[in-house]
């Protein structure tokens, strides 16, 4: 087996108010991911260790290890590895000692933990704070979708939005998308909605005034509800 790798980057985290925890000044770490490595990515890393097996080699083998896995434990058996432990578990309550497994009110689960490799490798890393990113709409293109250009707004026609975290709880007054008259602050809310998706609002352009306007999504976060907007940098002319 390799020897560690002792010199490794920085777990990047920052603090978010602790949602549990309530009248009292109380922070939680969110870890900042440093990439998402799948089965491809794996073996990749694997070859770089003068291994003269191939990508497909690797994988295959791989692959087999991972049906090995799951067969022992669908027949009940434990895993020990030095990366990974895992058993298979049941959920949910039993009336009496002799009550029979009901899949309607009983799970079964694995129940997983950390081995001793991975464990070894978290105790030599170094960590570091990072402001935190407060989390809100992104609105990043706008389209009037009758002359599908970002250049022009028809009233009565459909418009689209893309960006990210846009979805809204369209019960709440205080959220949704806002029009906004860049002269007087004056402001429009969008009442029809074709489509509201993270990604995506699709929705009927209201009837403006002439003049420049800014589209603004606002959405509350967490459990105190805490309403935060993100605008689309470009204004939006009505002419």
């Amino acid at each position: 087996m390799a020897e560690l790798n002792e010199n490794r980057g920085s777990l990047n985290y920052y603090l978010v108010q602790n949602p549990l925890i309530k009248d009292k000044d109380a922070y939680m770490a969110r870890v900042k991911s440093n990439g998402v490595y799948d089965l491809n990515k794996i073996v990749r890393l694997m070859q770089k260790y003068n291994s003269t097996a191939t990508f497909a080699d690797i994988k295959a083998v791989m692959e087999i290890f991972f049906s090995v896995v799951g067969d022992v434990v669908a027949d009940g058996g434990s895993i020990r590895l030095p990366i990974v432990n895992i058993r298979p578990a049941i959920s949910g309550s039993f009336a009496t000692p002799i009550e029979p497994f009901d899949s309607s009110r009983h799970t079964v689960l694995p129940r997983v933990t950390p081995g001793e490799f991975v464990l070894r490798s978290l105790s030599n890393i170094q960590v570091s704070r990072q402001e935190a990113i407060e989390r809100g709409p992104r609105v990043m293109l706008y389209t009037d979708c009758k002359t599908s250009t970002s250049s022009t707004y028809s009233s009565g026609f459909i418009g689209k939005l893309a960006g990210k975290d846009l979805n809204f709880d369209e019960t709440n007054p205080s959220e949704g998308l806002f029009i906004i008259n860049e002269e007087n602050d004056a402001e429009v809310k969008v009442e029809h909605f074709g489509k509201i998706t993270s990604s995506e609002l699709m929705f009927t352009q209201p009837t403006l005034a002439k003049g420049a306007y800014y589209m603004e999504v606002r959405k509350a976060y967490g459990t105190s509800k805490e309403l935060r907007s993100g605008t689309l940098k470009k204004s939006v002319v009505v002419e």
